[in-house]
């Protein structure tokens, strides 16, 4: 009993210590607050003017900023946001890469503002064109920028993109020729496949559009890029064909190829520049009969 009392009030100061580590505050680590551009705008902490140089994807909007207090300032120009044009028949532009920038007190700035149209049917901003800082995209734009900022895709690939969800343009017009890319663009047909509720997570075919100087989207197909993927157990002669929604002959892809026992995938592309809008099949006979049937539509 003794002994226990001598531990008494060693127990006593180890609660007390305890109590007072539970009352008092750890110091917090000082974190960094950017401000968005447009809540800076608002408050009147920055003034801003978001001109157009001239094209419509990637570094394509010129912002000039200006503290106007006497303290220094962090501004976050966010992934996802619209800025919108002052001229009604020239497109909005969705900024894909995130800035973050201090800037000084009384400070000017100059930056060049990666992103991409989200008007198809509209004009292509002109040098000089106006823009507001406009508001935040829906929750699918921000993802899709923040995709495409982290990828390193070509820039008309990100811009068909962006249009897939700012016009509803069908999956299979993001075109990529670059075969090193397939991994990444499977990732993008993926993310987007989802955010629409699509079946199709890749789509077999894509296509190409005419270029049109009067136009920033043609939406006239001049090329079928296509892959087949197909199995063969035992050895035999192979034909590929294109025909159209009568069946009628249209194109040979291969005729009579022999081939033998294995897993195969054909890749394959397919002027398609002259032919009448409509539906059309790629057909895989093997030894005359028909394996496989994949539609296609221009």
């Amino acid at each position: 009993m003794k002994s226990f009392l001598k531990f008494i009030p060693l127990l006593l100061v180890f609660i007390l210590f305890l109590s007072f580590m539970a009352v008092v505050p750890f110091p917090k680590t000082e974190t960094k607050k950017y401000l968005s551009i447009e809540e800076a705008m608002k408050n009147k902490i920055v003034s801003v003017h978001f001109t157009g140089k001239g094209g419509y994807s990637g570094e394509c909007v010129e912002l000039n900023i200006q503290s106007l207090i006497d303290h220094d300032t962090l501004i976050r120009i966010e992934p996802g946001r619209r800025l919108v044009s002052d001229d009604t028949l020239l497109q909005d532009i969705l900024i894909v890469k995130e800035i973050q920038l201090l800037l000084a007190a009384r400070e000017k700035k100059q930056f060049n503002i990666f992103g991409f149209c989200c008007e198809a049917t509209n004009h292509a901003p002109y040098g000089g064109a106006k823009f507001s800082v406009g508001y935040m995209a829906d929750s699918a734009f921000i993802k899709l920028a923040m995709f495409l900022s982290a990828s390193n895709l070509p820039l008309d690939v990100m811009q068909s993109a962006v249009w897939v969800l700012s016009n509803n343009h069908a999956l299979n017009s993001i075109n990529n020729e670059n075969e090193s890319d397939r991994p990444k663009m499977k990732e993008l047909y993926q993310l987007i496949a989802g955010m629409k509720g699509l079946e199709i997570k890749f789509p077999w075919y894509t296509l190409k559009y005419k270029a049109d100087t009067a136009t920033l989207f043609s939406n006239i197909p001049v090329k079928l890029f296509g892959e087949i993927e197909y199995n063969l157990s035992d050895p035999a002669h192979v034909d590929l064909v294109v025909r159209d929604s009568r069946n009628n002959f249209v194109a040979n892809l291969f005729v009579n190829r022999p081939h033998n026992p294995n897993t195969y995938t054909y890749r394959f592309s397919l002027d398609v520049a002259k032919y009448p809008k409509g539906k059309y099949y790629v057909i895989l006979y093997v030894d005359n009969q028909m394996r496989v049937r994949k539609e296609f539509e221009l």
